[in-house]
C-alpha cells in the first residue's frame, strides 16, 4: 500500500466548496491524528489540481468519502494512484454517496 497517493477529482454536478467544511474536516483531521496541511492539499485537489498526498490511500479514499456526504448535492468522481502501479481507485459520488467504487488493486 502506497503512502503518497495522488488525487484527481472531475465534478459531474456542482463542486466542493472545501472552506465551507473546513471545521468539519479539521474535527476530523485532528480526530485521526492527521497533520492539517493535509486541508490545504483538499482545497487544492477540489480546486481542480492533480494533487499528492502525504497519506495512505486508503486513508484519502475514505475521506474523501466522509467530504461527499459532507457536501451531499455535490456529484462527482475521485481518482486515488499511489506509487506502486496497481493501487489505483476510482469511486464516483452522487447524493453524498459512492454509487461506483473500484481498487485499489493491491
Amino acid at each position: 500500500m502506497s503512502f503518497s497517493t495522488y488525487l484527481e477529482v472531475q465534478y459531474i454536478d456542482g463542486q466542493i466548496d472545501v472552506n465551507a467544511i473546513e471545521g468539519n474536516l479539521t474535527e476530523l483531521l485532528n480526530e485521526d491524528r492527521i497533520h492539517l496541511d493535509v486541508l490545504n492539499d483538499l482545497r487544492l485537489a477540489f480546486g481542480g489540481e492533480e494533487t499528492m498526498f502525504n497519506v495512505a490511500a486508503s486513508y484519502l479514499s475514505y475521506l474523501v468519502e466522509r467530504i461527499a456526504g459532507l457536501q451531499p448535492t455535490v456529484s462527482f468522481h475521485a481518482r486515488g494512484r499511489g506509487e506502486e502501479l496497481r493501487d489505483v481507485w476510482v469511486r464516483e459520488f452522487e447524493g453524498g454517496k459512492a454509487v461506483f467504487s473500484e481498487g485499489s488493486f493491491l
